[in-house]
């Protein structure tokens, strides 16, 4: 297993996660921002755990 992958997964997920605390502050176009940043990186990470 690739953990370097795993942690990217993590990562964007916490980064994901975190869109919420955003939204909250800024406002929902930002917040989506952050989110689909958070998303994109989950999916690479998880692409590259099967990889």
């Amino acid at each position: 297993m690739n953990w370097y992958a795993v942690l990217l997964f993590v990562v964007g997920v916490a980064v994901a996660a975190f869109s919420v605390v955003v939204e909250r502050s800024e406002g929902a176009g930002r917040a989506g921002n952050v989110l689909l940043v958070g998303g994109s990186i989950a999916a690479v990470g998880l692409v590259w755990v099967f990889w």
